[in-house]
């Protein structure tokens, strides 16, 4: 029995984007990870294993490393991506293992990923799930739900790039990170995962970002708990497989 499942690669152009598939159920579940995850480390932290094992306890799963994160090819960080550049990238994952439709379930940075895909392609995804879904970090003339303004931004930013990858920066962060998380065990996760010090590069291109979808036809669903691994599967299974909320029209979605 294997302790995780093996990875694969779907590739858009010359850009190799990993994923895993787990689980059985009646319905396809796709997974985009914010901007920390490995598909080979996220199994080793038990609050993590414990969600993805629940979602794979209810549906097929998909789970990507998005470009530049984890197992997926790197990235210049000269040359970041746009949103619509990583939202094909989960088409071509969803092609790769050969589902047409699911529902989506993106977290952190990849909630919006998720949401523009479900805005963009209502006939790919059938439900929408969203955990911490910032679409705009920043304040900016119109946008009135964000409470970042510039100079707080700069000093987050300045504070992930001297702390990032050391323990006394992860111990500052871990109780609202992963609460009820064993310290020892999560610290020892986070500090093999964050690794790659282009995080500044990939939060300052979001920074400026505001999407507003313009259609759609998928029920939604948004969580706020502070930490991904302790989202509500029961919540997740109910809202993904349509059993309890019908499709709403595309004014009541957003």
């Amino acid at each position: 029995m294997r302790d995780r499942p093996d990875v694969r690669y779907a590739h858009n152009g010359d850009v190799a984007i990993a994923y895993q598939i787990f689980g059985e159920g009646p319905i396809n579940l796709v997974c985009v990870p914010g901007f920390v995850s490995n598909l080979y480390w996220n199994w080793d932290l038990p609050e993590f294993r414990r969600m993805l094992t629940g979602l794979g306890s209810f549906a097929r799963v998909a789970i990507m490393d998005r470009r530049g994160v984890g197992l997926s090819d790197r990235l210049s960080p000269k040359d970041l991506p746009s949103l619509e550049v990583v939202m094909d990238d989960i088409l071509t994952v969803m092609d790769d293992a050969g589902i047409e439709r699911a529902a989506v379930f993106g977290w952190q940075s990849g909630a919006t990923h998720a949401a523009l895909l479900a805005a963009t392609h209502p006939a790919r995804v059938s439900r929408l799930v969203t955990f911490a879904l910032d679409p705009c970090p920043l304040q900016k003339p119109g946008w009135t739900l964000t409470s970042w303004g510039r100079g707080e931004w700069e000093s987050y930013l300045t504070e992930l790039r001297q702390g990032w990858g050391t323990r006394e920066w992860v111990q500052q962060h871990a109780a609202e990170w992963a609460p009820g998380s064993s310290s020892s065990a999560f610290e020892n996760w986070a500090l093999a995962m964050f690794r790659s010090r282009r995080i500044r590069q990939r939060l300052r291109r979001s920074s400026g970002s505001i999407w507003r979808p313009t259609s759609g036809r998928c029920s939604r669903l948004s969580t706020s708990q502070r930490s991904c691994s302790t989202a509500p599967i029961s919540r997740i299974r109910r809202r993904s497989s349509g059993n309890m909320w019908p499709p709403r029209s595309a004014a009541q979605n957003w």
